[in-house]
C-alpha cells in the first residue's frame, strides 16, 4: 500500500511535486502512474528524488526514483517577472500552510507516539537484556555443549516470559499495525527459536576439554548475537512510530487525531511487565530440557554429552526443587526428541505426539487398576518395548546430509549404514522401534532399533545413547 510519494527535498516549493498524492494498491508485477509536476525555481536543468512510503514505512532504496527536467523561461516573462510571481504564491500558500485548525491537537498526538515508542524500545532492551543473561548462563552451565530442540512447552515459556502483560489493543481503523510491541516481542522470540537444535555437535575433543575461555567464548557469542534480534525489534518499533507521525500531519479532522492519541494510549498499556534482570527461570527450563534431551539413563549422559557438566546441572536443577529426579515415565520421549532431530528427520513432532499419547494411554490403564508408578513404568518397558510394538516411521530427511552422516558415524562407509545423501534426499521408509528398560518409576532408551529397505537393499542398524 503507498501511502504516499514523499520527495527527499524538504521543500515542496521547489522544482517537482506529485500532483495528487493518494494511497495505490500495487500488485506484485502491477505497473502504475504516479503524475509529477516541475514547478522550477530557476532556468536550468533541474533535478529531484522522490522515495515510495508504504505502510510500515519508507521502501528503502529500491523505492528511490529521480526525475529531472529542463526548466525555460515563459513567452514574455522575464526572470524578474517569474520569480516575483513565485514568490507571491508562495507567500499565499505559507499563509494558508500557517493556518492549521488542529495544531494544538497533533502536537500531544505526536508526542504521545514518541513516548510510546521510547517506552517500548525500552521493554526491548530490558527483555533482551534479560534473555541474553539467562541464554549466557545456560550456555555457561552445559559447558559450552548447550544444542537441545524445542519443544512446545519451552516456546511458550520462552514466549510468554517475554511477553507478560501485554494486551489486546483495538488499534486505529486503517492502521495495519495493531500491537505492534507484540511483534517486536516476536522477533525476540525468534531468537530462541532460530538457535534451538541449530548448531553442529562439538567435537568429542571440544566437549572434554572444559576449559573456560572456551566457554566463555560461546557464551559471549551467542549471548551477542540477540543485539542483532533487539535491533530488528525495534525497527518495527521505529517504522510504526513512523507512520502514525505521518498519518498524524496528514490527518484532517479531529476526530481521527483523537484515534490515533487513543491508539499511542493503547499502545503503552499494551507493553510487556519489564523483566527483573535477577529472574533466571527461563535458564533453569532450558537447563531442565538439556538434562532430559541429555540422558542416556536416569544417572547418566549420553555419549554427545559433556559428563560433568550435566551432571552439575543435574545436581543443581534438583537442589532448587526444578527437576527433583530423572526416573519418570516420559524420560524415554525427551530422548526421542534428541536422537530423531539430530538425525534429521522431519516429521519428528507428530511421532512424538504418537507415542507419548500410547505411553499415557497405558498409564492412565494401568492407574486405574490400581498399579503403583514403579510396576506402571516396567509395564510400558515391556509393551512399548516389546519386539512387536509399534513403530514409528519417518519417510523424509530435512538434511539429507545430516541424517546420512549422523547414521554413518560409526561406520564410515554409507553402504553399511543407512544410505548416502543422495537416496535420503528422495522419500524413503525409515522404520524405528525403542529398546526401552526401567529403573524404578522412569522408563528410558537402551537403543533405538532401525530398519530401511533401499532397491531391494536392505539396512539395519541399532543405535544406543551411550
Amino acid at each position: 500500500m503507498l501511502d504516499n510519494v514523499a520527495p527527499i527535498d524538504a521543500d515542496p516549493f521547489r522544482d517537482f511535486f506529485i500532483a495528487q498524492p493518494r494511497s495505490i494498491l500495487i500488485e506484485p508485477g502491477e505497473q502504475t502512474q504516479i503524475e509529477v509536476r516541475f514547478k522550477p525555481s530557476r532556468a536550468a536543468r533541474q533535478q529531484q528524488k522522490f522515495q515510495l512510503i508504504a505502510d510500515a514505512g519508507q521502501v528503502g532504496a529500491e523505492g528511490d526514483f529521480t526525475v529531472e527536467g529542463d526548466a525555460i523561461e515563459s513567452p514574455g516573462w522575464t526572470s524578474e517577472d517569474r520569480i516575483q510571481d513565485q514568490d507571491r504564491q508562495a507567500a499565499l500558500v505559507d499563509s494558508a500552510r500557517h493556518v492549521d485548525p488542529l495544531r494544538a491537537q497533533r502536537a500531544p498526538a505526536a508526542k504521545a507516539v514518541r513516548d510510546w515508542a521510547r517506552s517500548a524500545e525500552k521493554r526491548n532492551q530490558l527483555a533482551a537484556d534479560w534473555s541474553r543473561d539467562n541464554w549466557e548462563e545456560f550456555v555457561g552451565r552445559t559447558g559450552g555443549d548447550y544444542t537441545l530442540y524445542r519443544t512446545d512447552k519451552l516456546m511458550q515459556y520462552v514466549k510468554y516470559g517475554l511477553s507478560k502483560g501485554i494486551e489486546q489493543s483495538a488499534g486505529v481503523e486503517n492502521f495495519a499495525l495493531k500491537l505492534v510491541a507484540k511483534k517486536a516481542i516476536e522477533i525476540l522470540v525468534d531468537f530462541f527459536a532460530d538457535n534451538f537444535g541449530g548448531e553442529k555437535q562439538p567435537s568429542t575433543d571440544a566437549r572434554l576439554a572444559e576449559t573456560a575461555d572456551g566457554v566463555a567464548s560461546a557464551s559471549v557469542a551467542k549471548g551477542g548475537e540477540i543485539n542483532a534480534y533487539r535491533d530488528r525489534a525495534n525497527h518495527i518499533i521505529e517504522d510504526a512510530a513512523s507512520v502514525a507521525e505521518l498519518r498524524i500531519q496528514q490527518t484532517e479532522t479531529a476526530a481521527d487525531l483523537d484515534q490515533w492519541h487513543t491508539w499511542a494510549a493503547q499502545e503503552s498499556t499494551a507493553l510487556p511487565v519489564a523483566k527483573d534482570p535477577a529472574d533466571r527461570s527461563l535458564r533453569d527450563q532450558l537447563l531442565q530440557e538439556w538434562v532430559l534431551q541429555r540422558a542416556a539413563t536416569p544417572t547418566a549422559a549420553n555419549k554427545d554429552t559433556n559428563p560433568a557438566a550435566w551432571k552439575n546441572a543435574k545436581t543443581e536443577l534438583k537442589a532448587a526443587g526444578e527437576l527433583v529426579t530423572l526416573r519418570r515415565p516420559d524420560l524415554f520421549i525427551h530422548q526421542c526428541r534428541y536422537e530423531w532431530n539430530l538425525l534429521g528427520l522431519a516429521g519428528v513432532d507428530e511421532a512424538l505426539s504418537k507415542l507419548d499419547e500410547r505411553r499415557r494411554r497405558l498409564d492412565r490403564d494401568a492407574t486405574s487398576w490400581g498399579n503403583r508408578p514403579d510396576a506402571i513404568a516396567r509395564l510400558v518397558t515391556a509393551l512399548m518395548g516389546s519386539a512387536d510394538q509399534e513403530a514409528s516411521w519417518f519417510t523424509r530427511s530435512t538434511n539429507p546430509v545430516q541424517t546420512a552422516n549422523t547414521f554413518n558415524g560409526p561406520y564410515g562407509d554409507y553402504g553399511v549404514a543407512m544410505g548416502c545423501p543422495t537416496t535420503l534426499a528422495d522419500t524413503f521408509l525409515l522404520r524405528c522401534t525403542l529398546m526401552l528398560a526401567s529403573d524404578g518409576d522412569g522408563v528410558y532408551v537402551k537403543g533405538f532399533h532401525y530398519f530401511r529397505t533401499d532397491n531391494g537393499e536392505q539396512h539395519d542398524l541399532v543405535r544406543t545413547p551411550l
